[in-house]
């Protein structure tokens, strides 16, 4: 081999050696692209880490100000108390309203056995105060103690009384409290056998 160059060889040095620093440099090109790539995708994550950081202080800031004074964000805590109380309150009157229900229920039970228990013998002479007599109206039996009887002395009329009392004496006192009462037209009577057999002014 010659230890001289050719014009030849030596042209085909000179483009593999610009070859070559063609080369470098697109590598040098792209090591720099690489690096920005990286600084902005750091510089992205530390963006990213700094807004999370503020989001979570500014979060903390909102629920401790919450917690310790609403008013400073503009939340009323009357209303939420008031929609609490009310439905507290809605909730208490429903069982106050079952309460009184199964109360009536059981009073209802109970006078429904006093009235099947009351056995009430009508004896065979009394005195009895008439309030009335009425034509197409009837009356049910009031109690054991204030008997609404009616009486058949006229096809048209119903006559009512109350009391079925042993002795005048009673029957006459009755007869004074209901006047008291702006009962006008009563009177006492007798009966024997649930007949009227006399009038007594």
């Amino acid at each position: 081999m010659s230890p001289i160059l050719t014009e030849e060889e030596l042209a085909k040095y000179k483009n593999q050696s610009a070859d070559y620093e063609k080369q470098i440099a697109e590598r040098d090109a792209a090591i720099k692209r690489q690096q920005k790539e990286n600084e902005a995708a750091e510089n992205k994550k530390r963006t990213a880490t700094t807004i999370a950081v503020i989001l979570l202080i500014l979060l903390l800031l909102v629920i401790g100000l919450v917690y310790t004074s609403p008013s400073t964000l503009g939340i009323s805590t009357e209303n939420a108390t008031t929609e609490t109380s009310q439905q507290d309150e809605v909730v208490t009157l429903k069982k106050e309203n079952e309460n009184l229900k199964q109360e009536v229920s059981a009073l209802e039970s109970q006078l429904e056995q006093k009235q099947s228990s009351v056995d009430f013998e009508e004896p065979e002479t009394y005195f009895s105060v008439q309030i009335g007599a009425f034509e197409r109206y009837e009356a049910p039996t009031l109690s054991k103690d204030f008997l609404v009887l009616r009486g058949d002395e006229n096809y048209y009329l119903n006559s009512y009384s109350i009391g079925v009392f042993q002795t005048l004496e009673e029957a006459q006192k009755l007869r004074s409290a209901l006047e008291k009462m702006g009962f006008d037209d009563v009177f006492t009577a007798k009966y024997k056998n649930a007949k009227r057999i006399d009038i007594i002014e």
